[in-house]
């Protein structure tokens, strides 16, 4: 069994777990990690973490016992004197109570200059695949994607690995675009994006967007059950050309996937992104945030018994 194939296998013992949470995919543990990921098993169960400097940062957890795993590894983990902070990613806001009762706090600091809460800042949201085939959007929406029905021919298909030369370029100039913009690093978008050319990925939906026989855009979408996780879009800049191709992948998935029901839209950082996506008349909405172990100060007594219990 393979990394991926072990996700999905304890994602589906996962007892009182929203499949349709962000988080519940294998691409966007590879995006949230970069791909230098972690994982404790124990308790039937696993979690799935990263470094970040001198931070831990949990992004997911698993099994039938996640919740007993994360406090057992968190306590470990705080006799680690090298390790500055346990961060706890994606955790549901009505889970807060518990959390904090088993050695968690909210963390408020932010994550960087452009980002306050690493994408969680506003809900994530899952649009039911009635509202993309009725085009139930709101209204300023609906008219966007009828004008580039009416006045473009752009094509949405499998994506094909001639086109990674292209595919590399648009992302470049999307992740500097990005940057000037103020969404967050240029690099930092770059690298979390790089997923989209990784072959290890088994589960997954990758999508070109074409126009006059040139490559415009591209789309990574994971399907889970009834579930399609929307992970990425980049496009060309123009004006209200990512919300089309957005629809047109939908559209896509729902003609090739018929047992789909409801597409999972990441959260957001920005009010602009977040604006869009609650124009697509979610049907689910998605409050998490992220959480820090409150590192317990270890006194001279209980340092001398755990070297002396070392040797």
């Amino acid at each position: 069994m393979n990394r991926e194939e072990e996700f999905y296998n304890f994602l589906y013992q996962t007892p009182n777990i929203n499949l349709g949470a962000f988080e519940n995919n294998w691409p966007y543990i590879i995006q949230s990690t970069r791909n230098n990921i972690y994982t404790k098993q124990g308790f039937s169960s696993i979690v799935y973490y990263t470094y970040r400097k001198k931070d831990i940062v949990i992004v997911n957890s698993l099994g039938l016992n996640r919740k007993k795993l994360i406090v057992d590894f968190c306590k470990k983990l705080n006799k680690n004197h090298n390790i500055r902070n346990i961060i706890l990613k994606n955790v549901d806001v009505n889970e807060l109570k518990w959390w904090i009762k088993n050695g968690f706090e909210l963390k408020t600091t932010p994550w960087s200059k452009y980002s306050k809460m690493d994408d969680n800042s506003f809900p994530q949201y899952n649009v039911s695949t009635e509202t993309v085939e009725k085009m139930d959007f709101k209204n300023d929406i609906q008219r966007q994607i009828k004008s580039f029905i009416k006045k473009r021919k752009i094509f949405t298909e499998e994506y094909k690995n001639k086109y990674d030369f292209d595919s590399k370029n648009i992302l470049l100039n999307f992740s500097k675009y990005c940057e000037n913009k103020g969404t967050d690093y240029a690099h930092e978008v770059y690298n979390a994006h790089t997923f989209f050319f990784d072959k290890s990925i088994k589960n997954k939906i990758r999508l070109q967007h074409i126009e006059n026989n040139k490559l415009i855009g591209i789309s990574f979408l994971t399907p889970v059950s009834d579930i399609c996780f929307y992970n990425m879009v980049i496009c060309k800049y123009e004006r209200n050309l990512m919300k089309y191709l957005v629809y047109q992948s939908m559209n896509f998935v729902i003609k090739e996937y018929p047992n789909i029901k409801l597409f999972g839209m990441q959260g957001s950082e920005n009010e602009g992104q977040d604006y869009l996506k609650r124009r697509l008349r979610p049907s689910e909405k998605i409050k998490k945030i992220h959480l820090i172990y409150k590192k317990i100060k270890i006194s001279n007594n209980d340092k001398i018994l755990q070297q002396n219990n070392k040797e």
